[in-house]
């Protein structure tokens, strides 16, 4: 994707938020955008709780299609942590082929760091992802079904 496309494409989401009642966890990230924004693509979306000022159903919801904007931000570093206890770099040009279930994110306002945990690669058991960013946003258009999370404690 261009980048002149994928500025096109923030323009029209119609829900950008800063408000972090966002839960990423079995969510993979689809694809990632490089630019002075790095981009987190979310192909089947992301799950907002219903404590989010932007979701107004009581539920928590999945949405469609959905991106998360790192605001001015670098890649710091990555880790992937493998089988036999070794730890390997993940350099930035492997960080655009890959598919990473997120298990954890976390955006620390106090210092920019946005780090994201999560399953990933075949050789490896987990992988830590770091960034620095200004802010950080999440976009989507709409809710397709309720979280996996909704009726867990039923």
């Amino acid at each position: 994707m261009n980048h002149k496309r994928i500025k096109q494409h923030k323009m029209d989401w119609k829900i950008v938020t800063e408000d972090d009642q966002i839960s990423l966890h079995d969510h993979t990230i689809s694809d990632v955008y490089w630019g002075n924004d790095i981009i987190l693509l979310f192909d089947d979306g992301f799950d907002v709780t219903k404590e989010n000022v932007r979701n107004k159903t009581g539920r928590h919801k999945r949405t469609g299609a959905a991106y998360i904007i790192l605001h001015n931000a670098i890649y710091m570093s990555g880790i992937k942590f493998l089988s036999d206890d070794a730890e390997k770099k993940v350099n930035k040009e492997e960080v655009a082929d890959i598919d990473l279930e997120v298990l954890e994110f976390s955006f620390d306002s106090n210092n920019g760091k946005v780090e994201i945990l999560g399953d990933a690669w075949d050789e490896c058991l987990f992988c830590k992802l770091e960034f620095k960013a200004s802010k950080v946003s999440y976009c989507w258009n709409e809710f397709v079904d309720d979280a996996w999370f909704q009726d867990w404690d039923k």
